[in-house]
């Protein structure tokens, strides 16, 4: 495994917001640090390539399935092609990467059926996601980012 991070923009654009200010901090934090951002369709490849002019060390890349969508507004949520099959074709790439970063369920399909080095670390988003900190999928993330509730307690 080479020394980077993946970060899975595979789900709706609304996930965007809750990974991308991570890859920010961490090019800021760690400058030599190479950053893969898989995306599924153009309009994540689209939003993420303007955000990231700059971070040299981040790359954009095509998940497998990627679904180019010319004239697909960038406000909309694009039609996404099937994760799990996209995920386990997406699974070499990610065996050579140490650790994974995630914003959604079903990318932790890969740590919770298979023995894998490459660590996963989930995000949580929303009430929703929050619900289901307990769920087995869940619990497959070697680490979970969470925000910190008013009283502190996560």
């Amino acid at each position: 495994m080479t020394r980077k991070v993946a970060f899975l923009f595979l789900g709706e654009t609304l996930l965007i917001p809750h990974l991308y200010p991570i890859v920010e901090a961490l090019a800021a934090a760690e400058p030599t640090l190479p950053i893969e951002l898989w995306v599924s369709t153009s309009v994540h490849e689209a939003l993420l390539a303007r955000w990231s002019t700059g971070l040299g060390q981040v790359t954009i890349r095509r998940a497998p399935g990627f679904r180019a969508l010319p004239g697909h507004a960038e406000g909309d949520n694009p039609p996404l092609p099937p994760k799990l099959p996209t995920l386990f074709r997406l699974l070499p790439h990610l065996l050579r990467t140490p650790v994974v970063v995630c914003a959604e369920q079903t990318s932790l399909w890969l740590p919770a059926t298979l023995p894998l080095r490459t660590r996963f670390i989930d995000t949580f988003h929303g009430a929703g996601s929050m619900m289901a900190r307990g769920h087995w999928r869940r619990r497959a993330g070697w680490r979970t980012l969470s925000r910190p509730s008013a009283t502190g307690r996560r």
